[in-house]
């Protein structure tokens, strides 16, 4: 049966045989120092098995009870009188409130959280952004460099907050024009232009440059889905060693568009599990270079070094 309440497992480590020392150890019931863990918190803790549940048992919460006995739950709070997490020696343990245990904070440590606080609470002129935003012709991502804002998000969190004019930023987070002209004048995939513009997915990007009518024509999957469907599966079983990009690139179809289809034919879809990258080009990285490590092709390539290893040892050229 779980335990209920938080103070009762304290009593039940006790039965069981736990005991504390004068120096802050944990005894375990084997009779040995237990060296425990430390959480988030700094405090130090070790497990008990319940019923097949571990719990967690704070060491100083547990001398406190060793200590005091009943008396620790009805006052609540174990503390460190020297604000030291780690110091669990029985002179440094007492009990108390919240109040007297935030007391036994060092001042210099309160100074630094609340200094911390401060910059994260930190204000910006909400008029002075919206006005700047709405008499200049820029993207929601050049108003957050120009102001210091922490993220884009906070940014356009700041612009929604004027209701008259929300209907002017929705369709402005980015700027349409500069992501439009770097697709068109750069041989790049959806994927690049995400990356670039630190778009959320690949979808956003297409219903931007969906704007641009000679791309839309170009890009009209739901007339094309069909004949663009064959041609990649057919390129893909031509060409197994071509990876997702160097074929959305080919099609001018996005990444994640590539591996949706790889993964509706059966003849490709456990190979493009295998395939994220492109494996011809990797080993021409590999040879054409020297003194290369799997650490350079992975920096390179973005891939992990098994999969690098796996990549170039499956080559009967260089094995």
């Amino acid at each position: 049966m779980p335990i209920q309440r938080n103070d009762e497992k304290y009593r039940i480590a006790k039965k069981k045989g736990y005991r504390s020392t004068k120096d802050g150890n944990i005894i375990g019931v084997s009779g040995r120092i237990l060296k425990g863990k430390k959480n988030n918190k700094g405090y130090r803790l070790f497990d008990i098995s319940v019923d097949g549940e571990y719990l967690s048992i704070l060491f100083h919460r547990f001398i406190a009870y060793e200590k005091y006995g009943e008396q620790l739950f009805e006052e609540g709070i174990a503390r460190h009188l020297d604000g030291n997490p780690l110091n669990n020696k029985w002179d440094n343990i007492a009990i108390g409130t919240q109040a007297d245990n935030m007391g036994d904070i060092p001042i210099e440590e309160v100074y630094e959280k609340a200094k911390t606080v401060g910059l994260k609470i930190r204000k910006y002129d909400y008029e002075e952004i919206r006005e700047y935003y709405h008499n200049n012709d820029i993207s929601v991502e050049e108003l957050t460099r120009i102001f210091d804002i922490k993220t884009s998000s906070t940014a356009l969190y700041i612009l929604k907050t004027d209701k008259k004019r929300d209907h002017e930023i929705n369709r402005r987070k980015y700027d349409y024009e500069e992501i439009i002209e770097y697709y068109n004048n750069n041989q790049v995939t959806i994927g690049d232009v995400r990356k670039k513009f630190n778009l959320c997915n690949d979808y956003y990007v297409i219903r931007i440059l969906k704007t641009d009518p000679d791309f839309k024509k170009k890009y009209d999957k739901s007339k094309n889905y069909e004949e663009i469907k064959k041609n990649v599966i057919n390129f893909f079983l031509n060409n197994p060693y071509v990876g997702n990009k160097k074929i959305a690139k080919k099609f001018n179809i996005s990444e994640s568009y590539t591996s949706k289809i790889l993964n509706t034919h059966p003849k490709t879809k456990d190979k493009n599990k295998r395939l994220k990258y492109d494996y011809e080009e990797i080993r021409y990285f590999y040879k054409k270079k020297e003194n290369v490590t799997f650490k350079d092709i992975c920096k390179e390539f973005g891939c992990s070094i098994n999969t690098a290893k796996r990549i170039i040892n499956s080559d009967s050229d260089i094995t």
